[in-house]
């Protein structure tokens, strides 16, 4: 014990120095005892004396539109001196609003089927700890472990609807990341999406709110995993689309509303749209509104006009509708020919900032213009 070395801070022997001289001694005896207490340990608290004949998994709750993904992952290094863990098991819930695991252990061979159901059991009544007893809706099993399938479905099956649960198919062992951290929270913010959309439509103005937030909570859950490019671009536009969903119900008049308070996240939603799909109309037009209710009139329209500016874009006919509006103080174009020409006058070389902003943008804007002009000099002759 002399050449334990103490905490250089404390000056005393901790347990971190004690457990590397037990590792790093070469008493043979020693090691063979540290084996044997660790095996001992790691058996007890996988087993825990949990008596499951008494614990009744048909009064879990069945957590809605939730999955689990049990998967193993063979291990380069860990375990217990000589004998190294080689698996970890792993069950990860996807569907909530933070993907996370729900229960991790570790094995030295791929788990036999005992212990794997011990495992399943552990996940739906003793999970990490924040975590409530519950199932899933569906529980996924990689396919590594088919062979188990028969041992399982006893249990498995005896479980209440709506949970159910199946080995992992083929071809989604050969792309699991992409399937299940992917796939499967794209699939729920779409589902939120509709039901936001159901609520805009209904008039519930803060149940919109909190669907579209689900909606873009889960997107985000889908860009922190490593999808493939096609994948990310689907992606993008529906979280463009669920942020302008989500700045128009900022939009909506409601009781107890901080007026500058939303038209600020209506703006802020309309700008998060425009920076992850630029060619989404809608971004600029709920940006544009959004300063129109502020007061800032010429921001609105210099939203619209950088919209407009983009080759995909100069032909959108409701920014060109709405851009017109706010040059003409809601009025619409002039229906006298003078007082057209005028207009025009103004905006395109009297009123110096307006030219600077509009120069350079022609498409439906610009033809919409020199069709009116055209038939105003038809109706003159």
């Amino acid at each position: 014990m002399n050449s334990v070395q103490p905490d250089p801070v404390t000056g005393k022997i901790g347990v971190d120095s004690l457990m590397k001289y037990i590792i790093e001694s070469r008493n043979p005896r020693l090691k063979q005892v540290l084996q044997n207490g660790a095996r001992l340990v790691e058996q007890q608290r996988r087993e825990s004396a949990i008596d499951w004949s008494i614990v009744d998994f048909s009064t879990f709750p069945v957590r809605e539109n939730v999955t689990w993904w049990l998967r193993s992952t063979r291990l380069s290094d860990g375990g217990t001196l000589e004998e190294p863990s080689r698996f970890m098991l792993e069950c990860m819930t996807y569907g909530n609003k933070i993907d996370a695991p729900r229960l991790v252990d570790k094995y030295r061979t791929l788990p036999k089927p005992e212990e794997l159901l011990h495992f399943i059991r552990r996940c739906m009544a003793k999970p990490l700890p924040g975590l409530e007893p519950c199932l899933p809706t569906i529980l996924i099993i990689q396919r590594d472990f088919q062979s188990h399938a028969p041992f399982l479905k006893q249990f498995l099956s005896s479980l209440p609807a709506p949970f159910s649960w199946a080995i992992e198919s083929e071809a989604a062992s050969s792309c699991s990341q992409s399937i299940f951290s992917y796939d499967i929270p794209l699939d729920m913010a779409r589902k939120s999406k509709a039901e936001g959309n159901r609520l805009y439509r209904e008039g519930n103005r803060q149940g919109a709110i909190v669907a579209y937030t689900d909606a873009i909570d889960r997107l985000m859950n889908a860009f922190r995993s490593d999808p493939n490019k096609e994948k990310s671009k689907e992606a993008e536009k529906l979280l463009a689309i669920c942020s302008a969903n989500r700045s128009a119900t900022y939009l909506l008049p409601g009781e107890e509303v901080d007026r500058d308070s939303d038209l600020h996240e209506a703006w802020k939603n309309g700008q998060v749209a425009i920076r992850v799909d630029p060619s989404y109309a809608k971004g600029y037009m709920r940006v544009s509104t959004a300063h129109q209710r502020l007061g800032h009139l010429r921001k609105a329209q210099e939203t619209l006009v950088n919209g407009l500016r983009r080759l995909d874009l100069q032909n959108e006919p409701g920014l060109v509708d709405r851009l017109i509006l706010l040059q003409t103080d809601g009025n619409g174009l002039p229906d006298n020919l003078e007082e057209f020409l005028a207009w025009q006058e103004l905006i395109l070389v009297e009123d110096e900032e307006s030219a600077r902003m509009i120069k350079g943008v022609n498409g439906l804007w610009k033809r919409r213009l020199e069709g009116h002009l055209e038939k105003l000099q038809k109706e003159v002759v």
